[in-house]
């Protein structure tokens, strides 16, 4: 079966050895019954990009379809800068809540992605916390915190909102970020250099917060969950470093 790129953000097309991961097409299928839908929350005007790349990285490993909810202002160039993403106008950016039906409307979702090009702008912070203390908890739908989602803003921050977790959430840090986690949340850690020091502290973070999972971006990626560590050198974008 021919695998098509599904937007110019995307990378090259499987190499044929990944193809027997791809199901087969089912004539009678519709849209979300071939793969998990997502929801990404983030988007702040001018950050339209990030969210863009989130929403293609979600088709690519197998998403259905992907969702992004954003602030009013940002639906327009979110759909010019990634047309297969579904972009939500139940939006309320004049007082800044989410939508009032976002508990139904996650039941229709696999995961929630909080955090690319939401900007750290105040407004934005207190917007995407509301939005995660609505969703509604669930041990079979994970939430992901990424980028200016791990921001420590004034209290409580997007991650503090949904600590304890009530559903299983990851923290997808880069280096940065990673050392404001450390800060805030282990004061007393030593300074670390070596990748044994980062994989401690990556142990040491996901038990004080009690999360399913942290993985730390980098040349080298540190995965950490609660059973097992696993480190990943694979290149992935050229954009990026790390797997």
């Amino acid at each position: 079966m021919p695998v098509l790129p599904l937007c110019n953000l995307l990378p090259p097309p499987f190499p044929l050895s990944q193809l027997n991961f791809i199901p087969e097409h089912d004539p009678s299928s519709y849209k979300g019954s071939s793969g998990c839908r997502f929801l990404t929350v983030g988007a702040s005007p001018p950050y339209f990009g990030a969210l863009a790349y989130a929403s293609a990285a979600t088709l690519q490993a197998g998403a259905d379809m992907t969702t992004a909810l954003t602030l009013e202002d940002a639906v327009a160039d979110n759909l010019r800068n990634c047309p297969l993403t579904s972009a939500e106008t139940m939006v309320y950016s004049s007082n800044l809540l989410p939508p009032p039906d976002i508990p139904n409307f996650s039941n229709s979702i696999s995961g929630t992605l909080i955090g690319p090009g939401l900007s750290r702008a105040p407004s934005s912070q207190s917007w995407a916390c509301t939005v995660a203390s609505s969703l509604p908890p669930s041990p079979s739908k994970c939430v992901v915190l990424d980028a200016d989602a791990l921001w420590p803003s004034s209290s409580p921050s997007i991650l503090e909102t949904l600590l304890p977790p009530r559903s299983p959430l990851i923290l997808t840090p880069n280096i940065v970020e990673f050392n404001r986690l450390v800060s805030t949340h282990l004061p007393d850690s030593s300074n670390y250099e070596s990748e044994s020091d980062k994989a401690q502290l990556c142990k040491l973070l996901r038990a004080k917060l009690n999360v399913h999972g942290i993985i730390l971006k980098g040349p080298t990626d540190i995965i950490t969950t609660e059973h097992c560590q696993l480190t990943c050198s694979t290149n992935g974008s050229s954009k990026r470093c790390g797997g």
